[in-house]
């Protein structure tokens, strides 16, 4: 049997993980093994994989029947929650406050300009109208690499206010490994690489 990429719903592990008889080798008796469970941020979720089966940022797996099967929040649902956070209550960066207002002010100033820096940022990505905070793309053009050195500029030549270094770690925010909430995400993806040799 060889090992192979497989997104699980999280009904099947709660059944692993109680070892019912009707699923506990479901999947090799088809001779699939699950790897690793990709799944998004609910609570319910979250509760399952810390709670009932263990997994932590040192330790981003459980253990069935002799395997490891790692756990990833799958990225769109990080970089949605990631920009949502960073609105509502901004971040700590070297001991600096990094917030929403800084992505506003850029906006104002480069908005007015003939030439943008980031021509993709709308009204629509600063003041989200309903249901837009689901799109992917209006959270992955805000933590863009063109928002950040645009905003970089702006704040080195004292256009905007703001820390220089939030605008360094602004690509950093889109994989995650700035909001503390989402380096799970990324430690667990290490694991996994290297568990695999796919490093």
């Amino acid at each position: 049997m060889a090992p192979l990429l497989v997104a699980l719903r999280c009904v099947a592990l709660r059944c692993a993980k109680y070892h019912k008889p009707s699923h506990n080798n479901l999947l090799k008796g088809i001779d699939l093994i699950p790897i690793v469970v990709i799944a998004d941020q609910s609570a319910n979720n979250c509760n399952l994989f810390e709670t009932i089966l263990g997994v932590t940022i040192d330790k981003p797996y459980f253990q069935h029947y002799g395997s490891k099967i790692f756990i990833l929040y799958d990225p769109p649902h990080l970089l949605k929650n990631t920009r949502n956070d960073f609105k509502k209550h901004g971040f700590v960066i070297d001991s600096k406050d990094i917030v929403w207002d800084h992505v506003v002010q850029f906006y104002d100033c480069d908005a007015s300009e003939p030439i943008r820096m980031a021509p993709e940022l709308i009204k629509k990505h600063i003041d989200l109208p309903p249901f837009a905070n689901l799109r992917v793309c209006l959270a992955s053009q805000v933590l863009s690499h063109s928002v950040a050195a645009g905003t970089a500029v702006m704040a080195h030549w004292k256009i905007i206010a703001g820390s220089l270094n939030f605008y360094v770690c602004l690509p950093r925010l889109y994989l995650g490994t700035c909001a503390s909430e989402n380096t799970s995400y990324v430690t667990g993806l290490e694991v996994f690489c290297e568990e695999h040799n796919l490093v």
